[in-house]
């Protein structure tokens, strides 16, 4: 994700975007809570902070996979959103990778150490 000016600011995999849009289609009950409360209606009403279910969901499927958080990830895919689920807004910032730093096997320890401290 990169701002305006052209800073990087982190990093937002393919398939944690597909989770969080596939939460607006999880069987939790008619109107979907953790949708709600990860999105809004306008700027000044979107979440800084990210909400711990959120969190919860995302490393569950990064660990044991999509099947585990009681939906599918291709559960939007065959889902329609409404015009105003389109309208909502979402602030990625809590959820993406912030340090996209990675090395390679044969770089020094001492280097790798200090790229990360």
């Amino acid at each position: 994700i990169v701002t305006g000016g052209g800073h990087l600011e982190g990093i937002m995999l393919r398939s944690e975007l597909r989770a969080m849009l596939s939460v607006r289609f999880f069987p939790d009950d008619k109107v979907p809570r953790l949708w709600l409360q990860i999105t809004a209606d306008d700027v000044g009403g979107t979440p800084v902070d990210g909400h711990p279910d959120m969190y919860t969901m995302l490393e569950e499927r990064r660990c044991f996979g999509a099947g585990t958080c009681g939906g599918s990830d291709r559960d939007w895919e065959w889902g329609m959103f409404l015009d105003e689920d389109r309208a909502r807004l979402v602030n990625l910032g809590p959820y993406m990778n912030p340090s996209v730093l990675t090395v390679q096997e044969a770089c020094p320890l001492d280097k790798a150490y200090k790229l990360f401290s």
